[in-house]
């Protein structure tokens, strides 16, 4: 019983029953009609009475009163302190108006607080922790670019908390110097490096900066002096670069051939501008080496000489009237096509001669002290060495590239088709007339190989790695030729 009323609540407590028995005891009274603080009912003096419910937990207090922040008595669960009137937002460390405790961020600079500026924002001059903004702390605050936790100037934050910024004058991360300024022509360049030879940007020290650390042999292709740059950035003055004439085919590329004091010489030698071989009036050299042949294979020639042009009617027709050649009135193939197709004497003297068979070709290349190329001559001198599919590239097959079935659908004059041509300057390689070359079909007993389509035909038919055959004996009203030489 002593341990029951120890505590105030207790006490309370056993005072309110004490007078309820007082009141049920007294004469004609019962509890209801007592008149005291917690009995339930809300008596004049009173602002409220919960009954047993009174307390500091309640909103009725234990003296009956409605409980308010300022009332002294700290509500439980709805406020954090209460000081009554002492209750201040103007004095530090003191339980607010609202009954809150004093905090970083409102306002009041309290007790283990540096400052307080009224917020919890961590980037202007008092941090979210009511401190100072101290570099090196690891934490980005205030003013600071950057804060990396220590006070290293060579890192990615200096010693200051800001990013390096090349120009202020002090050596910081990734900076090799740093003179203040940024000037590029001092000792320290502009983007606070030292001057590096080879970099090519002319710098400090340097009277030159060509890229790269190398002391050139000689000056650019063409030139017959130059200011070189040495591997140390100095300059002086060089010898003659290489040129055409000098006896050495440039590996630049700029030039096809060079031979020297023989340039423009003859057949055998290199243009004057060693853009290539000479040739003989009509006809185009065709250099040694490789090339890509038919669907991939690589083949090599020795170089040669062929006719740029298809040999013409009027070619033809003096062979014949010096005796060595002859023609056919209607030679072989269809006889109803001649009248309409033929060249020869039909006033188409610059068109290619047609209805000639292998052996009148082989007989007037003869006459001409030449010979008939061999196919594999005859497809390079039409594609180049690049795999090409027509003589001018990969294009398609237009009008002004060939004569086809689809634009004249008949011979034309030859040379006709500038866009047509071969990497060699050869023309009409692709349709006009078949031409006869020096090899055997081997697929075919007694066939010679025909190349380069006609102008009947379409498409494939005029690739240059195309092929057909015929008997040698035979002209057909799209046979034709040319001629070539050996060197």
């Amino acid at each position: 019983m002593l341990n029951f009323i120890s505590s105030p609540k207790s006490i309370f407590v056993f005072s309110l029953l004490a007078l309820s028995f007082a009141a049920s005891c007294s004469p004609g009274n019962g509890l209801r009609n007592a008149v005291f603080c917690g009995n339930n009912h809300v008596q004049a003096t009173e602002e409220c009475d919960d009954g047993l419910n009174n307390g500091n937990t309640a909103h009725c207090t234990s003296t009956c009163q409605i409980a308010f922040c300022g009332d002294g008595l700290v509500l439980e669960g709805e406020e954090f302190c209460d000081d009554g009137a002492l209750n201040s937002n103007i004095r530090p460390d003191s339980c607010r108006e609202d009954c809150t405790p004093a905090r970083c961020g409102d306002g009041l600079v309290d007790s283990g607080e540096a400052c307080d500026d009224g917020n919890t924002d961590n980037f202007d001059d008092c941090t979210n922790a009511c401190s100072f903004p101290v570099c090196g702390n690891g934490i980005h605050e205030g003013d600071e670019e950057c804060d990396d936790g220590n006070s290293e100037n060579l890192d990615e934050c200096s010693n200051s908390c800001t990013l390096p910024e090349c120009g202020n004058g002090v050596v910081e991360f990734g900076e090799w110097c740093d003179d203040g300024n940024t000037e590029d022509f001092d000792g320290c360049s502009n983007v606070c490096t030292l001057p590096e030879c080879g970099n090519g940007v002319v710098e400090f020290g340097e009277e030159c900066d060509d890229g790269n650390s190398l002391t050139e042999a000689a000056c650019a292709y063409g030139l017959e002096s130059c200011l070189q740059c040495n591997e140390d950035c100095s300059s002086s003055l060089s010898l003659v670069g290489p040129y055409c004439g000098d006896g050495v085919v440039d590996s630049s590329g700029l030039e096809e051939c060079d031979d020297g004091e023989d340039n423009g010489m003859g057949v055998l030698y290199c243009r004057l501008d060693c853009s290539g071989l000479l040739g003989l009036p009509g006809m185009a050299a065709i250099p040694a080496g490789e090339f890509i042949y038919g669907s991939g294979e690589i083949r090599t020639t020795e170089a040669f000489l062929i006719d740029t042009h298809e040999v013409t009617a009027a070619h033809y027709r003096a062979c014949v009237d010096s005796g060595p050649c002859y023609y056919r009135a209607r030679g072989g193939g269809e006889p109803w096509s001649y009248s309409q197709y033929h060249t020869y004497d039909n006033g188409k003297d610059n068109h290619p001669i047609n209805y000639i068979d292998w052996h009148d070709a082989k007989r007037y290349c003869e006459w001409k002290n030449m010979r008939l190329p061999t196919e594999v001559e005859w497809e390079k001198a039409a594609r180049g060495t690049d795999g090409r599919m027509y003589p001018w590239g990969n294009e398609p097959v237009t009008c002004d590239r060939a004569v086809m079935d689809e634009c004249e659908g008949n011979t034309q004059p030859v040379g006709s088709k500038e866009a047509g041509k071969s990497p060699y300057g050869v023309y009409d390689m692709a349709g006009g007339v078949y031409e006869w070359t020096d090899s055997w079909f081997s697929w075919r007993e007694n066939a010679r190989v025909l190349r380069g389509g006609a102008f009947y035909e379409l498409g494939p038919r005029l690739q240059a790695s195309h092929r057909d055959f015929y008997s040698p004996s035979v002209g057909h009203y799209a046979s034709g030729f040319r001629c070539a030489r050996s060197f």
